[in-house]
């Protein structure tokens, strides 16, 4: 396709970028941890991480049953320390673009604080589904 060239004064079109980029935190039954794996499909997060229905199995299939498309998955070793969500956090430096970052089940105080940061630094939206037994943290 040949596109003509604007005119002398008019600025170029603005490129679009993608605005459906999605990342899952959490344990998985297996897989390699603080690593990003870009998930296209249920069958991609069943081939690096395990069975769909544990983990954040179930969530990653709600994504895609939904109509999306691009998810990026950091595994945590399941009953990780503050430390180990930190480390995920910061695997996600190697994402180049991600609009929701999605924490299920979390409830942890330090947890919390440093995902809405990144978020933020990132300029990303943070989704919790905060289980029901949780009490308010103190922020």
């Amino acid at each position: 396709m040949n596109m003509p060239e604007p005119p002398a004064g008019v600025p170029p079109p603005i490129q679009g970028v993608s605005t459906a980029v999605t990342v899952f935190l959490g344990p998985c039954q297996t897989g390699v941890q603080n690593s990003p794996v870009q998930l296209r499909s249920l069958l991609d997060y069943s081939t690096a991480f395990g069975d769909t229905g544990t983990g954040l199995g179930p969530s990653l299939s709600q994504f895609f049953q939904n109509g999306g498309q691009d998810a990026w998955m950091v595994r945590v070793q399941a009953g990780g320390d503050d430390a180990a969500w930190q480390s995920a956090l910061e695997a996600l430096d190697g994402v180049d673009l991600f609009n929701l970052m999605v924490l299920p089940g979390i409830s942890a105080p330090a947890v919390l604080q440093a995902a809405m940061d990144y978020c933020s630094k990132r300029r990303a939206f943070l989704i919790l589904d905060i289980p029901g037994d949780a009490t308010t943290p103190d922020l």
